[in-house]
């Protein structure tokens, strides 16, 4: 079955993904974690209610009672989880023709590869469930107040900076602009409505041409920031007053930065293609700095084992202690407000520190061998300090480079970055030769 990836269920709805796969999911969820009861949450996609409805037939079949949260972001199903187990309908920033499952035990930690996912898989191949006397029950609850009470909790002396947010017709539009709103900021909203035909661009800010619009905004209404948010709102992304896009390792610096000032001496995690800035600056702060493998299920297991308190990804995901290790668009933006705030600094200022090393943003590769590739440059680039752990990574003095196969498409996926443009461009160059 080729939907199941390394830490969800992705593929094209009608072919990949199925109201079949959906029920004999169900089912298999429910005997794999012997659970009595599982939170369903789906996003905006056309295809996710019909998907809910299959899923939610094989649980309670199995004999599971479900409580049914509907539409909803990935971090607000989270939210909802707690210590029960759950299942998200989503295909997060890919497509429209996409759909796909998210799914997490009752730990709160998701299932990949050697944590249930293979397991679960052969399971649903195997197609041959026990029978149970008596169906699970189904309970209708929201938890958006709920979330948005917790977050406002904590927003705390926040200037009333202007906001544009762009939702990009995704599921930022349930809980971002209201509470930006009520912590008293000026928002100006882009594609609120959760529209999973995506009309104005696709929900996936981490491509430039998605963030058009975002950027115009800014400089229009002389906003102090933009957010954007992707198609299930578990990514964050910022644009400064200028418009500029903020590399999420800058980001994740800037807030280990932060962190560090409230609490000495506290652990991070980050993946393995962020910048050399990350490990620097919370080294530099007397902090402790953990390198992962690229996956949030990987980001969260570490964190787990060094009692982390917070942890970032390239792909936008920050994750954080206080929502039990899960991913948290909403507390960031908090945080970067509060930032804002307290040093009464634009965001291009607070970036700028971090932007010490010339770097490429991720950019995607659809090559014939993959495997190929990656053995040529392990042979090519073996005198330098070479780490196999996911894909390829080598740091030499002036310039690194990682590349890396991709969990969720059919791609190779390259990072690099240099000490100044000149070489940086050089480097890539030499680096790219191998891709054709």
């Amino acid at each position: 079955m080729s939907a199941f990836k390394a830490y969800d269920i992705r593929g094209i709805f009608g072919t990949e993904i199925t109201e079949d796969l959906a029920y004999k999911l169900g089912r298999a969820f429910v005997q794999l974690l012997q659970c009595k009861e599982v939170v369903i949450g789906h996003d905006m996609r056309t295809s996710s209610k019909i998907l809910a409805t299959a899923l939610i037939k094989g649980i309670t079949e199995q004999g599971a009672n479900v409580i049914m949260i509907g539409l909803t972001d990935t971090p607000l199903f989270y939210f909802a989880c707690k210590n029960t187990p759950g299942i998200m309908i989503t295909a997060s920033h890919n497509p429209a023709e996409y759909n796909g499952f998210k799914l997490v035990n009752s730990e709160g930690m998701p299932l990949y590869e050697d944590n249930g996912m293979k397991t679960l898989q052969t399971l649903v191949e195997k197609n041959n469930f026990p029978k149970t006397e008596k169906k699970g029950e189904i309970t209708k609850r929201s938890y958006v107040q709920d979330c948005l009470s917790f977050f406002l909790k904590q927003a705390k002396n926040i200037k009333p900076l202007r906001i544009i947010f762009d939702g990009g017709n995704g599921m930022g539009g349930l809980t971002h602009a209201v509470f930006y709103r009520e912590i008293g900021c000026k928002v100006i909203s882009l594609f609120p409505e959760p529209d999973g035909t995506f009309p104005h661009h696709e929900p996936n800010p981490m491509k430039e041409e998605n963030r058009k619009h975002a950027r115009e905004a800014v400089l229009l209404h002389h906003a102090d920031l933009a957010i954007l948010t992707d198609g299930d709102a578990d990514r964050i992304m910022f644009l400064d007053e200028k418009g500029n896009y903020v590399h999420p390792d800058h980001l994740i610096a800037l807030l280990a930065e932060y962190f560090l000032e409230k609490k000495p001496g506290a652990s991070f995690v980050y993946d393995l293609r962020c910048s050399r800035i990350v490990p620097e600056t919370i080294q530099q702060k007397k902090g402790k700095a953990y390198p992962c493998r690229v996956g949030n299920p990987f980001l969260k297991k570490m964190m787990k084992e060094n009692n982390a308190i917070f942890g970032g990804e390239v792909s936008a995901h920050f994750l954080f202690k206080e929502t039990n290790d899960h991913e948290s668009p909403l507390l960031t933006a908090l945080t970067v407000l509060k930032i804002m705030s307290e040093k009464n600094k634009k965001l291009s200022e607070l970036i700028l520190p971090f932007q010490k090393y010339a770097k490429i943003e991720e950019e995607n590769f659809s090559v014939k061998d993959k495997e190929k590739v990656i053995k040529t440059l392990t042979e090519k680039y073996k005198q330098g300090n070479l780490s196999l752990e996911d894909g390829i990574k080598v740091d030499f003095e002036d310039w690194w480079f990682s590349v890396r196969a991709s969990n969720t498409e059919p791609l190779l996926r390259l990072n690099m970055e240099a000490k100044n443009k000149t070489i940086l461009e050089e480097k890539k160059k030499e680096v790219l030769r191998f891709f054709e």
